[in-house]
């Protein structure tokens, strides 16, 4: 944090020749609250631009997706009225501290009370000011000033008191220049890295849902299962609702519905939420008192079960693991306990299906939560292969996944490694550390 009038350390190392300035010094900062009382139903067809959060994508400013605001209102506020090179910095809610720089306007625009726009006054470049605001150094410093609040915020006044570094203008235009090009080659094998990502996600769901439909064997006969979401599936297979597939003494349904406070030592509870990927697991994981859950011992889960959940992560399904025996529910999550012949793995699987998840879509009630109520889960319809192809189904699908999960690992390390990098050289030239100066050779890793 900035205390008094002493700079934080880092800014305090910067090389002899440069400054450090506040903000407010070097740029001017101005920001709407409220916007006068402007509402959704004011927006316009044709208007002026009206920037939110969403447009702010770091680097980019997306003038597409946005709103339309009236002449009138838009005048309301002439100091906001963005101009090529102004900096944008989110200042409210979950993406604050996001920053964006205005390389061109393709229209009149303006800003919503969540951004603030920053105005260089000519002694900082827009474009060092950008990279400077973006920097590992600023935004540890947001972190720490947003810490503990509930929604988080930056007032004007604590934005004008944030620390600047002011290299010589030389030094500044050779840093701009030499970051501008490196990070864009840095974020378009940022954006490959995830795309590649996002295409190992999609070639898994298309493996488990091509499995599960058709099975293993290419030359099988096949005929239509009476299901739109899944169309021919193998003549010898059958179509079964998911209730016949579940013990009768142990029926689909979810759990406690007031489940009270979370206690260090208690039963554990499966949430929506713990059906995610990796979540299943006690560090995840809050916990009800055993008095609570002795009410509900009809919802406990066992080792092998499949949660699944029906609201909130509506779709996600894990598999109970053995220290998760004797667990119970909330009234967001749905239990289906495999009956004798029906293999736990392939069930998962099954459920977690494309054809499944639009089948469930399709009965799904809630606007802003989506969801399923247990009486259509039950219903729910599945392609049936007998059970010792079941086993082989769920064996093929662990053995590709394993492949495609490893190269999706590899991809995330590499993806972590990028914005590292990203991170450190951006630190680094802007404090004057990675020697992008008059006088001295870039000294920076290849890519």
């Amino acid at each position: 944090m900035i205390e008094g009038d002493r700079l934080i350390e880092w800014v305090d190392a910067l090389p002899r020749t440069w400054d450090a300035k506040r903000l407010g010094s070097v740029a001017t900062v101005k920001a709407r609250l409220g916007w006068k009382g402007l509402k959704a139903e004011e927006y316009v067809d044709n208007g002026f631009i009206f920037l939110s959060t969403p447009n702010l994508k770091g680097r980019d400013i997306d003038f597409e997706n946005v709103n339309y605001i009236t002449r009138e209102r838009y005048e309301e506020s002439p100091d906001i009225m963005l101009r090529e090179g102004d900096v944008l910095m989110v200042k409210d809610g979950a993406t604050l501290g996001i920053i964006a720089l205005v390389k061109s306007l393709p229209a009149p625009a303006t800003v919503n009370g969540s951004s603030a726009v920053i105005r260089t006054t000519g002694e900082c470049s827009s474009g060092f000011l950008f990279h400077w605001l973006s920097s590992r150094g600023i935004q540890q410093l947001i972190e720490k000033m947003k810490g503990g609040m509930g929604v988080p915020h930056l007032f004007q006044s604590d934005l004008r008191r944030f620390p600047v570094a002011v290299p010589p203008h030389v030094d500044q235009r050779r840093i701009v220049e030499f970051l501008d090009e490196r990070t864009v080659k840095i974020d378009r094998l940022i954006a490959l890295r995830r795309r590649q990502m996002e295409l190992l996600r999609e070639q898994k769901a298309a493996v488990i849902q091509q499995t599960v439909t058709r099975g293993l064997d290419p030359r099988v006969s096949l005929k239509y299962s009476g299901l739109p979401w899944v169309g021919e599936i193998p003549k010898h297979w059958e179509v079964r609702q998911i209730r016949h597939l579940i013990p009768q003494d142990r029926p689909v349904m979810y759990g406690i519905v007031l489940p009270g406070p979370n206690v260090d030592k208690g039963v554990p509870i499966v949430k929506a939420g713990n059906c995610e990927p990796g979540r299943l697991s006690t560090e995840f994981m809050q916990r009800t008192t055993f008095e609570i859950e002795a009410n509900h011992a009809r919802s406990r889960v066992r080792a092998g079960d499949v949660v699944y959940a029906i609201r909130g992560s509506f779709g996600e399904a894990e598999i109970v693991p053995p220290e998760l025996e004797g667990a119970n529910l909330t009234q967001d999550a749905a239990r289906l306990a495999p009956q004798q012949g029906v293999y736990s793995k392939w069930l998962w699987y099954a459920v977690r299906s494309r054809s499944f998840f639009c089948q469930m879509e399709s009965v799904a009630v809630g606007a802003t939560i989506r969801g399923v109520n247990i009486r259509d889960l039950k219903r729910g319809r599945l392609p049936v292969p007998p059970s010792e192809e079941q086993e082989a189904i769920a064996r093929f699908i662990d053995g590709e996944s394993s492949k495609l999960d490893a190269l999706h690992a590899a991809y995330s390390r590499q993806l972590d490694l990028l914005s590292e990098y990203r991170v450190a050289l951006i630190h680094e030239c802007v404090t004057g550390r990675g020697r992008v100066n008059v006088d001295q050779t870039v000294a920076a890793e290849a890519l």
